[in-house]
């Protein structure tokens, strides 16, 4: 893998005390030998949050053996540096691919980072859990953990078994994100997502949200980002940066497909005209607070002007074939 300064390793605190104080230890001693090389770099990796600083120092240090930095591995902690210090409320935002292979999400991550200041993200190497991306077993016998009152047509259970139940998610990403200090967690799965509130149970979800952790699902998007002429990574950061802008956002509500990236697309094929042209409608923009809308407008210009030769779009079409399918709900 080419360890960049964007990506982040889920690193295992050890067991025992013992293993714990010698993890602690090597820490300490990576962090003054990069502070011995660059006094300003040492400074701002210390005032990070404890668990970010961790997170950080492994992953820059994971082809390394001992405590000396390498010259890569300065340049990787000053990258992640310039990315969360570029402005004074900077949030960062992890990126966890379940399963969904987005080969060409660390270039783009990096570009988004370099667009704006408000927002750091990073790609997220982690253990996935098996039974966090739900088996058709587990979501029939959670549907039916909802009540008699549901009640499904034998398509509509064959639909809804495809999906992956977003509360098994919820946990385990909560866990990850503060293990790795971050502010927020997006996993991305191939799957669609099922999720429920408080009055229904939808599915076929594109994307969706507990507090700082969202789940996106990637299912479709390869052909519908070829039918738009994007690459398939982009068509899932626009996706994730919907639901991201709409979390912190309070105010802003999806609605009718109009192209904005607000749009609900309960007709899943209506998404490509958003990929195709993204865009915040001037009426959500201006329920995005204030200090957001310059760094939103920047992350859907970057969206925006990326682009797949046509070659390589009936490639990508040709991989993976979408299937049809408009959200369902049962209340």
């Amino acid at each position: 893998m080419n360890l960049t300064g964007t990506t982040l390793f889920q690193i295992p605190q050890p067991q025992s005390p013992t293993g714990r104080r010698e993890h602690e230890q090597q820490l300490k001693q990576r962090v003054r030998n990069v502070a011995k090389t660059s006094v300003h770099l040492g400074k701002a990796l210390l005032s990070l949050k404890p668990n970010l600083l961790r997170s950080l120092v492994g992953a820059a240090f994971a082809d390394v053996t001992g405590t000396a930095p390498t010259k890569q591995v300065l340049e990787r902690l000053q990258s992640a540096v310039n990315e969360l210090k570029a402005d004074k409320q900077v949030i960062s935002v992890g990126l966890w691919d379940l399963n969904a292979l987005v080969s060409g999400l660390i270039p783009l991550v990096q570009r988004l980072n370099a667009a704006q200041k408000r927002f750091a993200f990073f790609n997220v190497i982690a253990a996935v859990p098996a039974g966090l991306v739900s088996d058709k077993a587990r979501v029939a016998a959670w549907f039916k953990e909802q009540g008699p009152h549901m009640r499904l047509t034998p398509s509509e259970v064959v639909e809804l078994e495809d999906n992956t139940i977003a509360a098994d998610f919820y946990p385990q990403g909560d866990k990850v994100r503060k293990e790795m200090g971050l502010d927020y967690l997006t996993g991305i799965t191939t799957s669609t997502i099922v999720d429920e509130d408080e009055e229904e149970i939808n599915w076929d979800l594109f994307s969706t949200e507990d507090g700082r952790i969202l789940l996106v699902s990637s299912k479709g998007l390869r052909e519908y980002a070829a039918q738009a002429g994007k690459p398939f990574e982009a068509a899932v950061a626009f996706v994730a940066i919907a639901e991201l802008l709409a979390v912190l956002s309070p105010r802003v509500e999806y609605h009718e497909d109009r192209g904005c990236i607000f749009d609900c697309n309960d007709d899943r094929d209506s998404i490509v005209r958003g990929l195709r042209n993204p865009t915040i409608e001037p009426e959500c923009l201006k329920l995005i607070p204030s200090y957001l809308q310059e760094g939103a407008l920047a992350l859907v210009e970057v969206l925006r002007s990326e682009r797949i030769a046509g070659k390589d779009a009936a490639e990508q079409r040709k991989r993976t074939p979408a299937r049809t399918q408009r959200a369902k709900s049962a209340s």
